[in-house]
């Protein structure tokens, strides 16, 4: 669902009563005057729009009540009304996608990694890839229908319809902001689904994020072995990392990330790097042989190098 169907269904909700039931409620004669700004922007979309399960939430609130559903929904928006429509009479309108999605999202339990793993797929989606295409590569690598995972991610997960929303998807991948990233303590500081989610949103890569989660083989770790410009990729995230910090003022900070992108510096120095500070395009070329040399041949200056930035007293 889109922010214009979050906000037909949530203006029509039955959990906000009008304002002229609000003014009965409250003993007024007159219909008390609220402010628009505090009626629908804070107090009802937004509340709304950042559930990500609003679908089946909302399917709920009509249904609990036994009210009719308030407008006519198309696409895969669908999903909703056919919550409702089970959720209102179970064995006439009895469907197993609906069914097989609220348990994915409710009763699993036994492995909670199971719908953390399915999330974060469905949060891997490439800007160039449609829902149906995004969805049917999640189905091969899961076994999960196709219709299942559109149910569940309409009803539970609703990313794939907001993708163009930047501060939505922030919010729910980095609710503390990407600066948790840059604590030491951040593995064991952060749950299994933050990384894994994190993963997928950075990457959008279905192949990375299914290989985290465990399934298949080792096929993708082998295929990234092999690549020609591992090095150059792996130093340049290394670099890409250390002036990441470097902008955001943790230079005084003592940072595993400054720790390794120091000694790469000095040891592409020691290399013969004519530059004081070499770029990567510098480092890059020494990196598979002269970076190995510079390792060998220079191993105690890099051994102080690193007892350096790390702070540590060499008795």
């Amino acid at each position: 669902m889109n922010a214009y169907t979050i906000d037909a269904l949530s203006s029509r909700s039955p959990e906000w009563p009008s304002k002229v039931e609000r003014a009965g409620l409250l003993g007024l004669q007159q219909p008390q005057r609220f402010s628009p700004l505090h009626d629908t922007a804070r107090d009802r979309f937004l509340a709304k729009y950042i559930q990500t399960n609003y679908g089946w939430y909302i399917a709920l609130q009509f249904a609990n009540r036994g009210l009719p559903f308030p407008i006519m929904l198309h696409g895969r928006d669908e999903w909703v009304h056919k919550a409702y429509l089970l959720r209102m009479d179970p064995w006439k309108n009895y469907d197993q996608h609906v069914l097989e999605a609220y348990h994915l999202a409710q009763f699993v339990n036994g492995a909670p990694n199971l719908r953390q793993h399915l999330k974060a797929m469905l949060l891997s989606f490439r800007p160039e890839t449609d829902a149906a295409a995004h969805l049917r590569e999640v189905s091969l690598k899961t076994g999960v229908s196709v219709s299942t995972l559109d149910a569940f991610e309409i009803l539970f997960f609703n990313v794939i319809d907001r993708r163009n929303d930047a501060l939505y998807l922030a919010q729910e991948v980095y609710p503390d902001t990407r600066l948790v990233e840059f604590d030491e303590n951040y593995l064991k500081n952060s749950t299994h689904e933050d990384l894994i989610k994190r993963v997928a949103y950075n990457h959008r890569n279905m192949d990375l994020t299914a290989y985290l989660s465990g399934l298949g083989d080792h096929t993708y770790l082998r295929k990234l072995a092999a690549s020609d410009d591992r090095e150059m990729e792996l130093t340049r995230f290394l670099m890409g990392n250390g002036l990441l910090l470097a902008h955001t003022s943790l230079l005084n900070q003592r940072t595993i990330g400054m720790n390794r992108a120091s000694t790469l510096l000095a040891a592409s120095r020691q290399a013969g790097a004519e530059q004081e500070e070499p770029t990567l395009t510098g480092i890059v070329p020494m990196y598979s042989d002269a970076f190995k040399r510079a390792l060998t041949v220079n191993k105690d200056m890099v051994m102080n190098q690193l007892i350096e930035d790390s702070g540590v007293v060499d008795v």
